[in-house]
């Protein structure tokens, strides 16, 4: 999904997104995540027509909310390059898409007719059990 010249990675996400013909180009979105004090930063690349089929895994992840055609998500290192994704990213990236898909469907932009080009999520640190009966 990622070209390199010998000296950079780019991402070439065209050639990952299906149906060309109906949109043949890729709205992109850039996502900054706080978690536990840290910022991580994503690109999401995804298309957005009426034609396009619904994506079933995005339904399943975003449960009352979904994206027509393919997404794909990518992880921005500090120096601004595409990045591998680590241990973990996977749920990371369920939040991305489920935010995109929550704002995509919000009153704001099916009225605008526009993609949302930034994102900002803030997570919190989940607790197992054992910490929650372990407070006093």
């Amino acid at each position: 999904m990622a070209r390199c010249d010998g000296h950079y990675r780019y991402p070439l996400v065209e050639s990952v997104l299906g149906d060309m013909s109906i949109q043949p180009y890729v709205h992109n979105c850039s996502v900054s995540i706080l978690h536990k004090n840290r910022w991580s930063q994503y690109i999401v690349f995804f298309k957005l027509h009426s034609r396009l089929p619904v994506n079933r895994s995005v339904s399943f992840v975003a449960r009352s909310h979904s994206i027509r055609g393919d997404v794909a998500v990518m992880r921005i290192g500090f120096d601004g390059r595409v990045v591998n994704m680590r241990h973990g990213d996977a749920v990371v990236a369920d939040q991305i898409v489920t935010k995109l898909a929550e704002t995509m469907a919000s009153m704001r932009y099916r009225k605008l007719k526009r993609a949302p080009t930034e994102l900002m999520i803030v997570t919190t640190v989940a607790r197992s059990r054992r910490q929650r009966e372990a407070e006093p």
